[in-house]
């Protein structure tokens, strides 16, 4: 690029003859010394024959036809006519008709040799019968006016001819050359970590900070092991171009990972002329790693609800985003209700759990209901985005009890001696599991006789004691009853005894019912 630079100033010189002369009517002689001149260019415009004045011009460059046609022009305006001994001004306008600034503007005039100076404006720098006139600088289209006043001794003439000499510099010639280089800049900009196997977003930002075009910019970049392009390439290469200056272009691409660990990419670009630039990028490729534990009773009986506790534990350097816990519930079950969320969805139990942070654990519980003897096994699964899923297996022994009630009464409460009276021992099974073995034991008192009975099993006679035989089985809800006759011997208040025991029970159950004997 070239530039203008400031040289030594170009002077030229040009003497502008104007000649205006000064007629008095009184006396129409020359007074001067260049009163025999007779090629002088007057000019009288309209506006000066108004104003009793009398124009002329001069210009640069010498050629011009008319004052518009010069750069520089030099007019004057003088009366026409005057009074001897009374002072008058004359002007002289210096104008700069150029597009450019002319500098350094010096005008000298030489005062006719009748004419005596009185003053000036600008105040001149006066040397014997010359007026020197310095003007550091004219903008374009600037005009400079100077009234110069005196007066002249007697009637005649007055003549300005040849009169005005003007110097002026018409500003610097300077070529100036450009030092210029360009400046190639690059920004590499990842995250700081990135999950394994996920897209890893990489930005490349190309800039030509300097003062030259940079051409033929490029990037060849081998990955290291891990890394690949989405398009499973080791390697990748950008045609980035001519960057002018002040040039911006940005690239955008992804990465991605295939094992886990710290990488470093030196990146570097090049450009014609030897142009470089570099940048390096620092990454951290971790993966979520989930592990999970369960815990249920090893036991429960039919009809009690099951409780489970599943904990999920993030164990990796990665975050485990959109974690998942699913429990599959056992057939013939039924879902009671769960906790932090989990929703029932067909047989299973979901909970939306989110994001785990490395370290971080989450612990869920459901509880289902049993209604059969069973081994209920369940098992929970837990999934995370880009983490392997994980299983645990819940199991518990569903057993059955054996329940038996007994309800035993009279029915011909009170009783008079020589009559009989009967007694009612019904036993029902309201557990879920068969009840074996079932016995009953009637104790009589001594008031009592034993007489006959009816049931499920037969009886035995050991002295005040009645043992029936065992009942093989009663099913859950099933009843076994039997009634025994007694008769009445003697008066008195008297206690009927029913003792039941079954393979089941560890300790007989015992019943009685009180009966009034009389008279």
């Amino acid at each position: 690029m070239k530039s203008m630079k400031r040289k030594p100033w170009v002077v030229l010189t040009f003497v502008a003859a104007l000649c205006l002369s000064l007629f008095s009517p009184a006396n129409a002689q020359l007074v001067g010394d260049d009163a025999g001149a007779q090629d002088t260019l007057v000019l009288d415009s309209p506006e000066s024959a108004r104003q009793n004045t009398s124009y002329a011009w001069q210009g640069f460059p010498l050629t011009a036809k008319t004052p518009e046609e010069t750069f520089i022009l030099v007019s004057k305006e003088v009366p026409k006519e005057v009074r001897p001994g009374v002072e008058y001004s004359y002007k002289i306008m210096v104008t700069n008709n150029a597009a450019f600034q002319i500098d350094n503007v010096v005008l000298t005039e030489r005062l006719p040799s009748n004419f005596q100076f009185a003053k000036s404006s600008p105040e001149a720098e006066v040397r014997g019968n010359f007026l020197r006139f310095e003007f550091q600088a004219l903008a374009p289209r600037q005009v400079e006016v100077i009234t110069i006043s005196g007066s002249t001794p007697g009637p005649g003439m007055v003549s300005h001819l040849n009169d005005t000499d003007l110097k002026f510099a018409i500003g610097p010639l300077t070529n100036i050359t450009s030092v210029v280089q360009p400046q190639l800049g690059l920004i590499a900009e990842t995250p700081e970590t990135a999950i394994l196997r996920d897209p890893i977003p990489m930005k490349l930002t190309f800039r030509n900070a300097g003062s030259a075009p940079v051409y033929d910019a490029r990037l060849a970049q081998v990955l290291p092991n891990g890394l690949l392009t989405d398009q499973s390439a080791d390697r990748f290469e950008l045609n980035v171009g001519t960057l002018y200056p002040g040039d911006i272009k940005v690239f955008d691409m992804a990465l991605r990972s295939t094992a886990v660990g710290d990488y470093q990419l030196d990146l570097l670009a090049t450009a014609r002329d030897g142009v470089t630039a570099s940048a390096m990028v620092e990454l951290s490729v971790v993966k979520p790693e989930l592990t999970i534990s369960s815990n249920v009773p090893a036991m429960r009986f039919v009809g009690n609800n099951i409780s489970s506790e599943i904990s999920v534990q993030n164990v990796g350097d990665g975050q485990a985003r959109n974690t998942v816990i699913t429990q599959y519930l056992a057939a013939d079950t039924g879902f009671v209700n769960a906790n932090e969320g989990g929703v029932l969805q067909n047989n299973t139990v979901v909970w939306n759990v989110g994001t785990l942070n490395p370290g971080e654990t989450k612990t869920v519980t459901s509880r289902v209901s049993t209604k059969n003897i069973m081994t209920v096994r369940t098992s929970a699964i837990a999934e995370a985005h880009q983490a392997d899923s994980v299983e645990t297996v819940m199991i518990t022994d569903v057993q059955g009890v054996s329940a038996l009630k007994v309800n035993m009464g009279d029915i011909n409460d009170p009783v008079p001696v020589g009559d009989n009276e009967v007694y009612f021992i019904r036993v029902t099974n309201q557990g879920s599991l068969n009840a074996t073995g079932i016995r009953l034991k009637a104790i009589l008192e001594d008031a009592m006789e034993f007489v006959s009975s009816t049931g499920p099993s037969e009886p035995t006679v050991e002295g005040n004691t009645v043992v029936f035989s065992r009942v093989p089985t009663l099913a859950p809800n099933a009843v076994a009853e039997w009634r025994v006759v007694i008769k009445a011997r003697k008066a008195g208040d008297v206690r009927f005894t029913a003792v039941i025991d079954s393979d089941q029970l560890t300790e007989a159950v015992e019943s009685t019912e009180s009966t009034n004997f009389y008279n």
